[in-house]
């Protein structure tokens, strides 16, 4: 009897329990983020951006992606990202919006290569 009970009761709350979505962490979780942008030809490719906290170790760094964040290569170091904009016409073209930091200067940057230099 306590069998069946037991065998009910774990239906019952396989059953009735909702089925939430999972969430992957993809990387990058020593960083303190402020910005991800999606390619918008390549939902492969993410650009990530970090900003600095000396406190806890992170530089602030500008990050890519070419297998959904699998994997990330860091393209700059030593920057914090404030924003990154692809240029929708011409998606090699991309801007990034730099804040202070120690030994940079804030300002724009810009790569038309898809940010390989």
């Amino acid at each position: 009897m306590m069998k069946t009970f037991c065998f009910i009761l774990f239906l019952f709350v396989l059953t009735t329990q909702p089925i939430l979505p999972q969430w992957e962490l993809l990387g990058l979780q020593n960083e303190n983020l402020t910005k991800v942008v999606i390619h918008p030809y390549d939902s492969q490719t993410l650009f990530a951006g970090s900003r600095s906290d000396f406190s806890s170790g992170s530089i602030g760094c500008l990050f890519k992606s070419t297998d959904s964040g699998t994997t990330w290569d860091t393209l700059i170091l030593g920057i914090t990202v404030r924003d990154i904009v692809i240029n929708p016409f011409n998606p090699d073209i991309i801007y990034i919006a730099a804040g202070a930091n120690a030994g940079n200067d804030p300002g724009v940057l810009k790569t038309t290569d898809n940010g390989t230099t």
